[in-house]
């Protein structure tokens, strides 16, 4: 993915798949799943999908 594509100041953004297991309290994986994993969450980056 590309940000500010054209312009000076455009970063290339790697993202992957990757599967993972998570486990804690109930009320914080639940905030993780809603908000997302990791950074560039408002990118739709950190998805999360339970399988």
């Amino acid at each position: 993915m590309r940000i500010h594509e054209g312009r000076e100041d455009e970063t290339a953004i790697r993202g992957y798949i990757a599967p993972f297991t998570i486990q804690g309290d109930t009320d914080l994986m639940k905030i993780g799943y809603e908000a997302g994993f990791g950074s560039r969450n408002s990118l739709g980056f950190g998805m999360a999908d339970v399988v």
